[in-house]
């Protein structure tokens, strides 16, 4: 995409609107929460932006189903998602064995609103 990712846009403080990204990236994942899919890693690296202005977001390489929710990393000690933008809950489990929740998307994407309106990423 042309017009890059959120994180992007935010580094060069290009965002058109705050508001409507955050609108369109809260639908998408109340469409996600619908169908019974946990992102597991919702950043501004994961939020893709048209030349048009829309929201897509990207990267379901955590992604899991609402009735699996435990993503199990202990072969690799290496969890698959971003710290900074995990939900406390999260951090607070043991290592190697994370829960993820639709809470947990919903904290997520609440620092990614907090991000895009103080543009910090």
């Amino acid at each position: 995409m042309r017009a890059g990712s959120l994180k992007q846009q935010i580094s060069c403080g290009s965002l058109p609107s705050p508001l409507q990204t955050c609108i369109q990236l809260a639908d998408a994942v109340e469409y996600l929460h619908a169908n019974g899919i946990v992102h597991g890693d919702i950043k501004p690296d994961n939020v893709l932006m048209t030349d048009d202005g829309r929201v897509q977001l990207a990267d379901f390489g955590s992604a899991i189903s609402a009735l699996t929710t435990t993503l199990d990393f202990t072969q690799t000690k290496s969890p698959n998602f971003t710290m900074r933008f995990a939900a406390p809950e999260i951090l607070n489990q043991k290592e190697g064995n994370y829960t993820f929740t639709e809470a947990s998307d919903v904290y997520a994407l609440g620092m990614v609103g907090i991000g895009a309106y103080t543009y910090e990423n």
